[in-house]
């Protein structure tokens, strides 16, 4: 089977204690056909000399971050045919989670883009530990009209970023914009809690 390319946009400000971490989980995925873009925004610590470690990861370097601009970067680096959003802060559970994403979107072309589930890990503060729980649970739901989408963990359909791109103009919120835009456009949103 021939799979689909999946650029895996990773966004860096000041990571060095997780971003070694972040990168060994994806490259630990069965998935083959994946390109590893990190978009640094001025890092002074020394997450820029640990993702030189990794040879196959693409460095480029932004000013001025907007977390939107920071991801249509990364996006315009690699073309690819779908886009797997991470946060360097962010680590893969399991070996399966970009096939996953590939053959669910694969099998329902409706889908502009689907999240996964995040689960605390053993540290996390009780409160957000609690709030991750309530909002990622454990029922897969198909989104034509709630336009929650968190792009932490998140895959997208790239050939519709020309029609639906990621706003460059807002601090916080740009996932559930654009997740807003392509269901006005007719697409529907994924919640896969397996990924």
């Amino acid at each position: 089977r021939q799979w689909p390319s999946v650029n895996i946009v990773v966004r860096t400000f000041n990571e060095e204690d997780w971003i070694r971490s972040c990168l060994a989980t994806i490259f630990s995925q069965d998935y083959q056909n994946k390109f590893v873009t990190v978009v640094d925004s001025g890092s002074t610590d020394a997450t820029m000399q640990i993702v030189k470690e990794f040879s196959n990861v693409t460095l480029v370097e932004i000013v001025n971050f907007l977390p939107g601009k920071a991801i249509n970067r990364g996006i315009i680096e690699q073309p690819s045919d779908y886009v797997r959003i991470l946060s360097s802060h962010c680590l893969i559970k399991g070996t399966k989670c970009i096939s996953s994403y590939v053959d669910f979107l694969e099998g329902n072309e409706t889908v502009a883009g689907a999240y996964g589930r995040q689960l605390p890990l053993k540290y996390t503060h009780f409160d957000d530990a609690r709030d991750l729980m309530l909002t990622f649970g454990n029922e897969m739901r198909m989104q034509k009209k709630d336009s929650f989408f968190h792009n932490a963990n998140s895959m997208l359909r790239a050939s519709l970023f020309d029609k639906f791109p990621i706003d460059e103009s807002v601090n916080h919120i740009e996932d559930r914009l654009w997740a807003s835009q392509v269901i006005k456009g007719g697409y529907q949103i994924a919640y896969l809690p397996e990924a």
